[in-house]
This record gives C-alpha cells, sequence and structure tokens, in this order.
C-alpha cells in the first residue's frame, strides 16, 4: 500500500485507514524531498500540477531541489482564474523554470459534463476540468497533486481535535477521475511524509490550546470569538510549512481559485453521515509515531 490513507466501504460504512512509518521519520522538508527521491525511482518523470498556491509552490522547490524529472502545468481558464495565472508568471520568473499553461474553455465542455453529472451523481463538477488537463498532456507520466493526504484538522469540540473523511471527498473524486486516464500520485507521497506533517510539534501545540480554549468555554460558536482556533487550512497549514521552507518559495494571497467560477459547476455538498469518519488526532499522532509499519483502521464518528 503506497498510499499512506486509504478509503474502504464495510458495509456501506467508511473505514480510513493509516499507515505507520517503518522507520524514524525526519522534519517535513526531509521527508519531502525523500518523496519526490522516491516518486521518480518507482515511477520516473512525472508532470506535477501546479495551481500557484503554497501546497503547489511546496512541491516545485522539492522537485527543483531533488533535481527530479518533471514538468509542470497549470490550467488556465481565461477570466476565470486569472489571478493565479499571474501568479504562474511570477512563479516562473522566482523559481527560473517554465510552466506548461493549459488553456480551457469551460463553456464547451458544459453540456458534456452536466449530462455526466447526472449519470454519474458527481457533487460537483469543479474537477472535470483536472480529468480534462490529464487528458490533453502528451506523455502517459503521472500526475502528482497535492490534498487527499492533507485533510484538515477539525476542532471546536470538547472531544478533542479531529480529522474529517468522507468517502465521497471531494478531492477523492477528482483523483478517481484522473485514475481513469493515468496513475495520480498524492503528495504527501510516503507515511514517512505525512507522519512528519502531522506529528510536527507546531500541530501538536496548536491542537493543546485548541483545546484549552474549547475546555474553559473561552470560544463562542454564537458570536465566533476565536473563530481563528478553527481556520486550520488558512492559518496553521501555511505556518507549518513556512518554518521548513521560509523564503524558498513564493508566498501567495490565499484563494481557492474557484472564486469566479460559474454557478452550474458550484458543489453541493451532501455526503451521508454512514460514510463519514473522524480521526482523533491524538490516536493518531499515537499510531504514527510508533513507526511499527502497521495500519490502524478508523470508523468512527463523533460528531
Amino acid at each position: 500500500m503506497n498510499n499512506p490513507i486509504t478509503y474502504e466501504l464495510e458495509n456501506n460504512k467508511l473505514v480510513v485507514k493509516y499507515k505507520s512509518p517503518s522507520r524514524s521519520f525526519d522534519n517535513l522538508r526531509e521527508e519531502l524531498n525523500n518523496d519526490v527521491k522516491r516518486i521518480n525511482a518507482e515511477h520516473g518523470p512525472v508532470y506535477v500540477a501546479f495551481s500557484s498556491g503554497v501546497d503547489s509552490q511546496v512541491i516545485l522547490r522539492c522537485f527543483l531541489d531533488m533535481k527530479g524529472d518533471f514538468e509542470p502545468f497549470f490550467m488556465h481558464v481565461k477570466g476565470l482564474n486569472d489571478f493565479e495565472y499571474n501568479l504562474v508568471k511570477e512563479s516562473e520568473k522566482f523559481y527560473g523554470i517554465s510552466i506548461k499553461i493549459l488553456e480551457l474553455d469551460l463553456e464547451k465542455h458544459k453540456q458534456e459534463w452536466l449530462r455526466r453529472r447526472e449519470i454519474e451523481k458527481s457533487i460537483t463538477l469543479l474537477h472535470h476540468p483536472f480529468e480534462w488537463a490529464s487528458m490533453q498532456l502528451p506523455e502517459q507520466f503521472p500526475m502528482i497533486m497535492s490534498g487527499a493526504n492533507e485533510p484538515a484538522i477539525i476542532g471546536n469540540s470538547k472531544k478533542g481535535q479531529y480529522i474529517y473523511h468522507n468517502y465521497y471527498e471531494s478531492l477523492l473524486l477528482r483523483f478517481d477521475l484522473i485514475g481513469q486516464h493515468r496513475t495520480i500520485l498524492d503528495f504527501p507521497y510516503s507515511a514517512e511524509s505525512l507522519a512528519s506533517y502531522y506529528c510536527d510539534d507546531l500541530i501538536k501545540t496548536w491542537a493543546n490550546v485548541s483545546d484549552y480554549y474549547i475546555n474553559n468555554d473561552l470560544v463562542s460558536f454564537k458570536t465566533m470569538k476565536m473563530a481563528p482556533l478553527g481556520r486550520f487550512n488558512y492559518y496553521l497549514k501555511g505556518l507549518l510549512k513556512g518554518q521548513y521552507f521560509k523564503k524558498d518559495i513564493l508566498w501567495p494571497t490565499k484563494k481557492t481559485g474557484y472564486e469566479n467560477y460559474p454557478e452550474w459547476t458550484v458543489p453541493h455538498w451532501n455526503y451521508p453521515v454512514e460514510t463519514s469518519v473522524s480521526v482523533n488526532y491524538n490516536d493518531l499522532v499515537g499510531h504514527l509515531e510508533s513507526c511499527s509499519g502497521t495500519i490502524k483502521e478508523f470508523k468512527d464518528w463523533n460528531f
């Protein structure tokens, strides 16, 4: 099992499986660099999907530092993600490389994708453009993306900090679509890099501080007092990566890239509760830090 997180349905209920590292792990940057070397050794040259955001900046930096065999590309939807397109051009100057641009006209695919949504019962059409992009690339190289192995930690519960999973999670749908046409690899790639991410002292401290505020009733859901405690993706993830990459990457303004997309592509989240799992953060850390090379299953929903 190469992917450190896998999802399975047992009697229509989700089981999430985390693989523990089989060795002691280093800090996040070192393990991501190891991922680059491992990916090229196992798969050869790869395409790297570049969104211009922090995660893809990190991937690009690691592949450049390790002299990886890769080609980055960006999907440009003119008039809709021009902000990101301009960041791509800045990134080319910053890293001294060329990034392949794929030009997509959403309207040309509207009717086809709407028809497929009815057939496939998809909750969103935001991932069909990535499937389209995967079919435009000339070589059958695997594609590197990020996100499925970095689900956000969610808090604001006296039961502790949890990582949310659903079998129909949006990014998993994206990977399934692309996987029909080429190998799709997530980054972080290994159990070691995943462990270095979740077991970092910065996240441990954040979880402890969050628990303190929550358990002492210093967080109010009605007034949103101390709301940033629950904004893991917006605050802590950038800080975590920032401590290792500092000025070696370009730091863009936080956007989703979908702000200007048309209404017909907008997702409609309706995850069934029976396919949802919440992984307790402290339980996960104990498993990952065991470095036992074993798999731990999580099946419960605690909210």
